[in-house]
């Protein structure tokens, strides 16, 4: 986008965070000042010196983080900051500070990416339920990269993968957790916003630089263009009917854990839909960690051969009992299973066999 008539004819990676900017025309004066910014940003213009005690997660907490920068220096530089993070265009707002955007992000559609909602991503007192996310995915593959915060230590964290390109195309799972108490209060305190919407800026802004980088220019094709490479990437985010995130890449493979280990008709996913997800094994093996693995019971294995069944033979309207081929399951207990589902189980046909009748 910055090469979009903004005077810039190219940038040059030279290194990690070392780039140079080629101009087209040269600038009228040298009454100019460049920061690149590859950091969290929250607090660089705000007094965040006040102590008064905050509620958060209806607890409340005192914040203890300072700051030293001079903010009567910094609003008289000209400056321009390269990011795509909200928290600096909300601060600027709130601390009344002139700007003006020179461009803006996009919504890019991602078919590599998925999102799965599980009922926690937090290492709670009682589970660790982020700790065996991981180890869940370590035991699948060890090469899938790892980012998020807190314990335990992944590969990387939500800002380390800023300025790290020694994962450059290499399949990912990021996993959003809700943020710290204090990091809370320092977004409230230099935004004005509100706990949730705090919550919901800085979920956001690490969740577009984790998937962005790793999805975006980190993701090199055969012609070496950034955002045309085949990298892969599960995002792992909390059940919250609060939660509000604005992405910057988007997918139609959004998918809850509990609907797709679901046994109940009503609930479950059809397979034919589960088939269209990359990270199908994963998300299959990750419902032990919530105690909603059911590959096993004969229910769901009744259920998946019913529905292989339908997606190969979509125009009928009848099944052959006999036909569902589950192994180690009765013809009784496929009936009775069925029937539980309430589908029609009943004889048809001079064989007088039963039938499954889909409604």
């Amino acid at each position: 986008a910055i090469r979009d008539s903004f005077n810039v004819s190219s940038i040059t990676d030279n290194n990690v965070g070392d780039y140079t900017i080629n101009f087209i025309n040269a600038l009228s004066s040298i009454d100019y000042s460049v920061g690149g910014i590859a950091g969290n940003l929250a607090g660089a213009l705000t007094d965040l010196s006040k102590k008064e005690p905050f509620d958060i997660y209806n607890e409340e907490h005192e914040h203890y983080e300072k700051s030293d920068l001079d903010k009567g220096k910094l609003q008289q530089l000209k400056r321009c900051f390269v990011t795509v993070e909200d928290c600096i265009e909300r601060e600027l707002r709130h601390n009344n500070i002139a700007y003006q955007r020179i461009s803006n992000p996009c919504n890019t559609l991602d078919v590599n990416l998925e999102i799965l909602r599980v009922p926690s991503t937090s290492n709670d007192v009682d589970k660790e339920y982020r700790k065996e996310i991981i180890s869940v995915i370590n035991q699948l593959d060890n090469s899938i990269v790892t980012i998020c915060n807190g314990e335990p230590t992944s590969s990387l964290n939500m800002v380390s993968n800023k300025g790290s390109n020694k994962f450059i195309n290499c399949d990912t799972v990021v996993i959003a957790t809700k943020p710290d108490p204090q990091r809370i209060i320092k977004y409230m305190r230099s935004t004005g916003l509100k706990e949730q919407a705090a919550v919901d800026l800085i979920m956001t802004d690490d969740i577009n630089q984790a998937v962005g980088r790793n999805m975006g220019y980190r993701n090199l094709g055969t012609n070496k263009l950034p955002g045309t490479g085949k990298n892969k990437c599960l995002l792992i985010i909390p059940e919250d009917s609060d939660l509000t995130l604005d992405l910057h890449n988007v997918t139609s493979k959004i998918v809850n854990l509990t609907h797709w280990h679901s046994t109940r008709r009503d609930d479950r996913i059809e397979m034919c839909l589960k088939n269209q997800f990359l990270h199908k094994e994963l998300i299959n093996k990750l419902g032990s960690v919530y105690g909603k693995n059911h590959e096993e019971s004969d229910q769901y294995k009744v259920l998946d051969a019913l529905e292989n069944h339908i997606s190969n033979n979509p125009e009928s309207s009848k099944i052959k009992l006999t036909d569902l081929n589950v192994n180690g399951i009765n013809s009784k207990t496929i009936k009775k299973i069925l029937e539980n589902e309430d589908y029609t189980v009943r004889k048809f046909g001079k064989s007088c066999s039963n039938h499954v009748f889909l409604h």
